[in-house]
């Protein structure tokens, strides 16, 4: 082999060197592919109906009560749509956050709503017993009673607060009242009755159509006392505060027409003591008072 060719087997050796060397240059400037971490899996949850805001007892739940939340896992008797609890009444307090569960509201019987000792009654309420129908379940409310001058009131129209710090339980249309279509007896019947007569009976009809029951829970003691009233007279709710307040003074308030009179009505006069002397001068007379030391000789 001469020396020509060596030189030139050499002159390619070292070019290779040199194309090796740019490339191993050129690869080891480029950065790195990243590593990408793997994001963790997600947990799942599940949606379950929670109270939007604090709701007291017997508070009947709207959509503005309630709101949906993602939880891990769901407690038991809760709820996921808001449609399965709207409407249902509270049987107890429940705190912002808490998941409304089958446990905090009440069942079809009202009994789950009462304290103990406490009772529930309906009362017929109108237009304006009733707090212009804005009455709503757990209010609280003074039952006032208004009777007539009767021989059971001894001959005095009196009103006064029957029973203090109902609370409602329920406040609804009063169906019971509503009779069922007349038959061909009734309507026969219908007709033989006075033009008067028949007004009178569709007034009648359509004021107790227009009632409504509102259920509230009283103490035992009183229920009594309200069944007189409802029969007796007339009652009317009045609405209390949200507020506490401080304790009523005892008894019932009774408030006659008498004590509204502007003008007082005068004592009778004492049956204690001698008649009065009488001077006639002239026309008119005059009435002296004596005592009983001038009645003696």
């Amino acid at each position: 082999m001469n020396n020509n060719v060596l030189k030139i087997i050499a002159g390619l050796l070292a070019l290779g060197a040199v194309v090796v060397a740019l490339i191993g240059v050129r690869l080891s400037g480029k950065p790195s592919a990243p590593t990408t971490a793997s994001a963790p899996a997600p947990v799942p949850t599940v949606n379950v109906i929670v109270a939007a805001k604090d709701v007291p007892l017997g508070h009947v739940l709207t959509a503005d009560d309630l709101a949906v939340q993602a939880l891990p896992t769901a407690p038991a008797g809760a709820y996921n749509q808001i449609q399965q609890v709207q409407g249902h009444v509270t049987a107890k307090a429940i705190a912002k956050g808490t998941p409304i569960l089958q446990a905090t509201i009440a069942p079809e019987s009202l009994a789950a709503l009462l304290q103990p000792g406490e009772r529930a009654v309906a009362v017929l309420v109108d237009e304006v017993v009733g707090l212009g129908g804005h009455g709503k379940p757990g209010d609280h409310v003074d039952v006032l009673q208004f009777a007539s001058a009767s021989k059971e009131s001894q001959d005095t129209t009196f009103a006064q607060i029957l029973i203090r710090d109902a609370r409602i339980l329920t406040f609804g249309d009063a169906t019971q009242l509503d009779t069922p279509p007349s038959t061909s007896g009734d309507k026969a019947q219908a007709e033989a009755m006075s033009q008067t007569g028949a007004k009178t009976a569709v007034e009648s009809r359509e004021r107790r159509l227009n009632l409504r029951s509102a259920v509230l829970a009283i103490p035992e003691a009183d229920t009594p006392a309200l069944m007189l009233a409802a029969n007796t007279g007339q009652l009317r709710l009045a609405l209390r505060p949200q507020a506490a307040e401080p304790a009523a003074s005892a008894g019932r308030l009774p408030a006659r027409v008498a004590d509204l009179s502007p003008v007082k009505a005068k004592p009778p006069a004492s049956a204690d003591g001698p008649p009065p002397v009488i001077i006639q001068e002239g026309s008119k007379e005059r009435r002296l008072a004596q005592t009983s030391n001038a009645s003696q000789p």
